[in-house]
């Protein structure tokens, strides 16, 4: 079996340390209620359930992914922790943020765009069953969410604090410092990924496949049919699309150039 580079041990362990602080750190965050303005209550609503939906799925996406180590001879008890840290922070965002929005907004029906239909509903299904074989997959697509809940958060804080609603800017604040730290994770795992294994021909045109799926389910442009509701809902509480577009470009030449070097 190939030596594991120390230095990845070292930095899965000190991630998943500080995972379990933030963790700590959470459960002091406290909501009220703090949304009275009705020319944007019904964007932030779907916002911040949009945030709720996805964060949750980022768990489940991760389904399988110690088989798949296993099967690329990766089975590291400190890098199996790393996940489930990596999954309960994902889980604890979702929860929170059903939390902030059960107080800001009472209880109000689930909002499913076409979106949600085919990349959680079938394209999550099938990168679960890859997990088991190549956990590679997997955390490209975390790294391009990651790389999007950063602009998404850093937007939606200076937005929050504008619009008055600190309790919000302050529970994005701490979502967003899990979620730089997901990203130095994922670019950890996928190095030994390909450290182990190096990425061909295959696997590299299986990353770019994923990386444009994801970059669908993340356009809000004019023409994006499947995903009207959320840019509808963007539009009224001032978010800026065209930014977040130009970053979603630079994030996918990124993990591509990852991938690939």
């Amino acid at each position: 079996m190939m030596t594991i580079q120390p230095a990845f041990e070292a930095q899965l362990v000190d991630l998943t340390d500080r995972a379990a602080a933030a963790a700590k750190a959470s459960q002091e965050l406290v909501f009220e209620p703090e949304d009275t303005d009705p020319a944007t209550s019904w964007g932030w609503w779907r916002f911040v359930s949009s945030l709720a939906k996805t964060e949750g799925l980022e768990d489940l996406a991760m389904d399988g992914v110690s088989d798949g180590f296993r099967r690329r001879d990766l089975d590291l008890p400190w890098l199996h922790d790393y996940v489930a840290s990596h999954r309960a922070d994902e889980h604890r965002h979702g929860e929170l943020l059903k939390a902030y929005l059960k107080v800001s907004y009472g209880d109000r029906p689930a909002y499913r765009s076409f979106s949600n239909f085919f990349t959680y509903g079938i394209g999550f299904r099938v990168l679960k069953a890859l997990n088991r074989r190549d956990p590679l997959f997997v955390f490209v697509v975390l790294m391009l969410y990651e790389k999007a809940s950063m602009e998404f958060y850093r937007q939606a804080i200076a937005l929050a604090e504008a619009q008055g609603k600190p309790n919000l800017a302050k529970l994005l604040s701490e979502i967003r410092l899990d979620e730089s730290r997901h990203l130095a994770g994922a670019t950890c795992v996928i190095q030994m990924l390909k450290a182990r294994h190096p990425v061909g021909s295959m696997r590299s045109l299986g990353v770019r496949l994923w990386t444009r799926t994801i970059l669908w389910d993340l356009d809000y442009s004019r023409f994006a049919f499947h995903n009207r509701g959320l840019r509808q809902a963007l539009i009224q509480i001032g978010f800026d699309r065209a930014a977040f577009a130009k970053r979603m470009e630079e994030a996918q030449r990124q993990i591509d150039a990852l991938v690939n070097q």
